[in-house]
């Protein structure tokens, strides 16, 4: 202080150099920062003695997060296939007994089956057939004789759709043209000997026609199921011996017509088939369908023929056979 109070009189009684002031004010801000930074540098060497003096667990510990370290990629040793170990064997033993699957129910029978596919066949065709009766010439006759044919194979012996599908058969064959193998029924029907219901099928009458008509002799096949057919009755013991009855008769024609069989005249009127159409459309009602083949099957001369021919067969069998009665009518209404 002394030194402050030396300077001040200083300047109160004379006037300093100007250097000397410079130099004076200096020192005193150098004294001054001094004074001022001494206490903080006390303060700071004060903190850091106290740091070093605590013991190294009562230290804070830094929070940031470790480094992550990533653990080195091992390869996995190569596994072997586990040991095989052999199978054991057993005795065998006493065999169960087989259990019968329980019957199962038989389903309806379905209308998309074999016969409803069938059935719209025969449907289709006989609509068909029926809307060309007006124009029988543009109709296309061989592939309908065709597949008519087709459906009899099949259907024929079906009880249901047998009957329509041989009737359309005989229709179409009956329409068609002459010499068309197609349209020919090529297999007369079957003889009921044993039970004849005096009447000519429409197939056997329009295959019969069609022969005459192109000038052809009526096979003894078809002359056995002409005559088998006049008959209203026959005797109970025909049906055990058809077999023997055919060979007799057809044995007798052949000896009788050695040149294929009788060539049967052209005379009378025209063939006239009823045909049963199965389509609930026409009514139920039999279609009577008109065609230009000569009927042959309604001329007495013919029917004369076979009889004479049928009874030296039942004659020559042993024992023979009695014919049956003589039919009240010639061949009986088609059917």
């Amino acid at each position: 202080m002394t030194l402050l109070a030396s300077l001040a009189q200083a300047e109160v009684t004379e006037y300093a150099e100007p250097y000397d002031t410079i130099a004076a004010v200096a020192i005193l801000l150098l004294l001054l920062v001094y004074l001022a930074g001494l206490p903080a540098t006390v303060a700071v060497a004060a903190m850091h003695w106290r740091h070093r003096s605590r013991p190294r667990s009562a230290r804070p510990t830094s929070t940031a997060a470790p480094p992550t370290t990533v653990p080195p990629m091992t390869v996995p040793p190569p596994t072997r296939p586990p040991p095989t170990v052999p199978a054991t064997r057993f005795a065998p033993g006493p065999a169960a007994p087989p259990v019968a699957p329980a019957p199962l129910a038989a389903p309806p029978p379905a209308a998309g089956g074999a016969a409803g596919a069938a059935l719209l066949q025969l449907q289709a065709l006989e609509r068909e057939v029926l809307a060309l009766l007006e124009t029988p010439a543009a109709a296309p006759w061989q592939r309908l004789a065709q597949q008519t044919a087709e459906l009899v194979s099949r259907h024929g012996a079906d009880p249901t759709l047998g009957p329509h599908a041989v009737g359309l058969r005989a229709v179409v064959a009956a329409l068609a043209p002459l010499r068309m193998p197609a349209a020919a029924i090529t297999e007369p029907p079957v003889v009921p000997l044993a039970a004849p219901t005096g009447e000519l099928p429409a197939s056997l009458r329009v295959g019969l026609c069609r022969l005459a008509a192109e000038g052809r002799p009526i096979p003894p096949q078809w002359a056995f199921a002409w005559y088998g057919h006049l008959w209203p009755r026959w005797p109970t013991e025909v049906d055990q011996r058809i077999e023997e009855i055919r060979q007799a008769f057809t044995a007798r024609y052949q000896a009788t017509y050695p040149h294929g069989g009788m060539i049967l005249a052209l005379v009378g009127g025209t063939l006239e088939v009823n045909y049963p159409p199965i389509s609930a459309r026409y009514g139920g009602r039999p279609i009577r369908v008109a065609s230009s083949l000569p009927d042959v099957t309604a001329i007495p001369d013919p029917l004369r023929r076979l009889r004479a021919v049928g009874g030296a067969a039942l004659a020559e069998l042993r024992p023979p056979v009695t014919p049956p009665a003589s039919p009240t009518g010639s061949s009986g209404p088609s059917r």
